[in-house]
């Protein structure tokens, strides 16, 4: 099932308006990527492969992905590092510390935690 998401003005405010994945981004909205960059208490980071599909040219990546519609784009971020890794940081320090809009809206999560890379689900 397509995933009902929301659509944001230039100022990272919702519209009122929803879509699905593959729909036509109407005038006047944006979509809202989330992403979170993960670090440990080396001062190491956690970077995802991305999917070869994906239109970037960026092999990896920190992970992300967009919020549904009746989620903040906290509990987004949450549940995309749970689909992608396999990982809960629900109980964790979350720290936004980018939101801007341009062609899309984004916002940058930052959060430290030590974990064993052979146990993440990727």
């Amino acid at each position: 099932m397509k995933e009902k998401r929301q659509f944001f003005d230039l100022n990272c405010k919702p519209t009122g308006k929803y879509y699905y994945p593959g729909d036509v981004v109407p005038e006047g909205c944006l979509v809202i990527v989330v992403m979170i960059a993960i670090e440990n208490s080396r001062g190491d980071f956690l970077m995802q492969k991305r999917s070869r599909f994906k239109t970037s040219p960026l092999t990896w990546t920190v992970t992300g992905g967009h919020p549904c519609f009746d989620e903040t784009n906290v509990q987004g971020m949450i549940r995309e590092v749970k689909e992608e890794l396999g990982l809960d940081i629900q109980n964790d320090k979350i720290e936004s510390f980018f939101l801007g809009c341009d062609t899309v809206c984004r916002e940058m999560f930052y959060c430290k935690k030590d974990l064993d890379i052979d146990k993440l689900v990727i």
